[in-house]
């Protein structure tokens, strides 16, 4: 398969492995970092988005976070996920150990993603900055570059249904960042 195919394939589970390998393809040339391919990574997210159907599709599991989750596709290095969340529901900014895309399937959500600022040599200690602030819609795709620089926080302006797709080794434990003392919480 070549890595320009487009996503229009008859089946939900055969677009995501489509996706899923897409991806893989841009991470195999860049040693995992989906920074230099940000732009075609994204594209192929917002193709899978145009499925009908994919949150019934994945396999349901719990979720800290949000109302009701689903997996669409696990690997060692790539998972593809969603999350149904309310109205009003934050999620303040962490980090996933692991580069993330965000991406909106139904609604609307405020998306601000950070660089970090600090070496991160002081123990609960982050100097952070906005790096993307913006309210995403259906169809709309926010990345960040890998650790440290994977910060962002998301706020439900409407219920909604989100896709998260994550690269690399998750952290066992999340930094959980108060952007205005600058610092953080492991939980």
């Amino acid at each position: 398969m070549d890595i320009n195919t487009p996503i229009s394939l008859h089946s939900v589970s055969e677009a995501v492995r489509t996706c899923a390998h897409q991806i893989h393809l841009y991470l195999a040339q860049s040693d995992g970092d989906p920074t230099p391919f940000r732009k075609e990574i994204a594209e192929k997210i917002r193709e899978l988005l145009r499925q009908p159907r994919l949150f019934e599709a994945g396999q349901k599991r719990p979720s800290a976070h949000a109302d009701a989750a689903c997996m669409l596709y696990f690997d060692p290095c790539l998972m593809i996920a969603m999350a149904k969340s309310h109205a009003g529901q934050h999620e303040s900014a962490h980090n996933h150990g692991a580069w993330l895309a965000t991406a909106v399937y139904e609604g609307e959500v405020q998306y601000r993603g950070f660089e970090r600022m600090d070496d991160g040599s002081r123990e609960l200690h982050a100097d952070l900055r906005v790096a993307e602030d913006r309210i995403m819609r259906p169809g709309d795709v926010a990345l960040t570059a890998p650790p440290p620089h994977d910060i962002h926080e998301t706020l439900s302006i409407t219920d909604n249904t989100m896709m998260v797709v994550t690269g690399g080794n998750f952290a066992t434990r999340r930094n959980y960042y108060d952007v205005g003392k600058k610092c953080y919480s492991v939980r």
